[in-house]
């Protein structure tokens, strides 16, 4: 079920999604997702032992990143 939502929630992102978002507009969307993002981390083993499992799931997480990465980069961010 978490990785439907987490699929859901990208798919409708990406479908949406502008080149690039000013960082208020991605910080606000990140902030809307951060439920769906801690209950698939919380209740989805990403490295199953299953090669397709754990290959969709990764996929999930590197379309998140790929996502972020367009819009700003997280590294610089210090709370």
């Amino acid at each position: 079920i978490a990785e439907r939502e987490l699929l859901s929630s990208l798919e409708s992102i990406i479908k949406s999604d502008q080149l690039v978002w000013n960082p208020n507009d991605y910080l606000e969307k990140l902030y809307d997702l951060e439920p769906t993002i801690n209950r698939f981390f919380k209740d989805v083993m990403v490295m199953d032992e299953d090669p397709i499992q754990c290959g969709n799931r990764l996929w999930l997480c590197h379309k998140l990143a790929q996502w972020s990465d367009r819009h700003i980069c997280l590294q610089y961010i210090v709370f």
